[in-house]
Parts: structure tokens; sequence; C-alpha cells
């Protein structure tokens, strides 16, 4: 059985990696940058779902000395970092500086340590909002946030030279149950209501993909690389690329086809009031095989009634 050491598991996307893991035979161990009882709200209900399946190493931030002694231990054959801060990235506050020291501490050490001689890889997770990373209509790091996972990557990619293979796997805009808060939950909140959501950014063009078919391409990710047949080093996934306001509209369709729900309308603001903070484009570059017909259909009922009953 193949193993996976993997970080941010308590995030959406980690959530539904370290599932997806475990569904296809991987044996996983997560760590925890602190105790498994401070985590709250959705990261403690998904942690939950995750441990009794799972190895947990609570106390373990990146570079610790829990950290480097319980990757010793484990002993994976992958080493798999989805565990950049986040938060409210949109912040002024959000520091990419403070959250890079976090994601590389100690990577010298660990580079020189012995410790990656028998793991096979090191899959780094990364994000569109990177200038190298998928396509985007501006060249260059989007926001503090974009620089955080920019400036990681160069440093991992600086210290492992000649340690050990470094992948990256691009992240779009995934969604899916057990996510947090967003456009989707505006539209729903605004709907219960008997309003129409007004979107500032309707043109914005995202690729938005179904998040248990991104965790089940990243698992697939890392079987060719245990297999040793994959040939890309840098993957970044795409599957649905459409702008906001038709993203709202597909939510309003299957909203009617699932739930009955009737005469869910989306309203663009004036263009004048469009929120233009962000590239106009954001998508991947990899496209994944179409999903099967009665998969896409569970995925969406899923969705839908999670949404719903989220936003009650």
């Amino acid at each position: 059985m193949p193993k996976v050491y993997l970080t941010g598991a308590s995030s959406f996307t980690g959530f539904h990696f370290a599932t997806s893991l475990i569904e296809s035979g991987f044996d996983v161990g997560i760590s925890l940058s602190r105790s498994f009882e401070s985590y709250e709200g959705n990261y403690k209900h998904r942690l939950g779902i995750l441990k009794p399946n799972v190895e947990i190493f609570e106390n373990s931030s990146f570079g610790s000395e829990r950290f480097i002694s319980s990757l010793e231990n484990f002993a994976p054959d992958i080493l798999s970092l989805h565990h950049a801060k986040v938060g409210n990235f949109r912040s002024p506050d959000f520091s990419s500086n403070e959250v890079i020291r976090n994601n590389t501490n100690n990577i010298e050490k660990i580079a020189d340590s012995g410790i990656l001689d028998k793991m096979k890889a090191i899959v780094l997770t990364r994000s569109v909002f990177e200038k190298d990373v998928g396509y985007s209509d501006k060249l260059e790091d989007v926001g503090e946030y974009g620089k955080s996972k920019s400036g990681t990557y160069k440093i991992f990619k600086k210290n492992l030279r000649n340690k050990i293979d470094l992948y990256s796997f691009g992240i779009a805009n995934p969604f899916g149950v057990l996510e947090e808060k967003r456009l989707p939950n505006y539209l729903i909140q605004n709907w219960r209501a008997a309003k129409k959501p007004i979107l500032l950014s309707p043109d914005r063009v995202r690729d938005n993909i179904p998040v248990n078919f991104l965790a089940k391409s990243y698992c697939n990710y890392l079987i060719s690389i245990l297999e040793g047949v994959e040939s890309k080093k840098e993957f970044t996934p795409s599957m649905q690329i459409q702008t906001n306001y038709e993203f709202a509209r597909l939510i309003s369709l299957y909203s009617n086809i699932f739930l009955n729900k009737a005469n869910l309308d989306v309203l663009c603001a004036p263009k004048e009031d469009w929120d233009n903070s962000e590239p106009r484009i954001l998508i991947g570059l990899d496209s994944l095989p179409s999903p099967d017909t009665n998969e896409i259909t569970e995925f969406w009922q899923d969705y839908i009634s999670y949404l719903w009953e989220e936003s009650i």
C-alpha cells in the first residue's frame, strides 16, 4: 500500500484530496499545525470525517521538530504539500513574506537530513493566482496570496534541486460539498430572501472544477508519479471554463431541476461598478476527461442540496 503524507487536510480541497487518496487505497498520514481539538467549524468537521481513516500528527507545522520526526517515522512514498496559509487572503493584513517563511520553515534542514532519500517525490500544490501557473490575462502574481504561493515554490525548487523530484499540481477554482462560503452561498442567501443577487464581476472567467473530479485527478497524478509514467512536472487541471454569470445561471438551473426552485434570477451590476481587482481570466491548461454523466449528475445533486441546507 503506497503511503502519502499530506499537509493541509483540514482545508476544503485538502479534505477531498485525502478522501480520494483513501478511497484509492493509499495509506494517508496528515499533519496538523495545532491540536485536533483546537480546530473549529468546517475545518473540524472535515477532520472528524477523516480521523478514522488516517494517521494524524498533531502540533506538527511544517519544518517543526514534530513535523520532521513524524515525517521520518511515517516514511511516505510521496510528501504532498497543500499547506499554505489562506484565511482571508484578500485582507490587507495578509502578508506573503510571513506565509512564505511558514511554508518553507527549515527547508534546508529537511533537504539535507536524508529524510527525503527514501521518497519518490514531493508534490507541491500551487494556484492559478501565480503568474506561471495556468493562464491569466495578466502576467503577474495576483495579490499577496499569489506572491506567497509563487515565493514558496521558488524556495522549494532551489533547495530541493538534485535532492528529490519536485512536482507541481495547480488549482483553479474548485467547488463542491463542504466548501467555504463564496459566490454560490451569496446566491442562495439572496434567493431564500426572495431577492435577486447582483454580480459585481459577472464577466470574470474562471475554471470551475467540481472538487470530486479535481481530487480524483490529484490522486491519479500521484499514482502516475509512483509508477514512473508521469512526464509533466507541472499539471494544472481544467474542466469547466465559464464566466461568473454563466456559473450563477448554472446553479439556478440545477436548483430548479433538483429542488424545484423556480424564478431564481441573477442580475449584473452596472459596468461602471464592476470589481476589477483581479484578472478577468484565471484558468487551468490541462483538460480533464469528460466525466461520466451519472457521476456529474450525482455531484450536482449533492452540491445543490448542500448549498440550500447550509444557507438556512
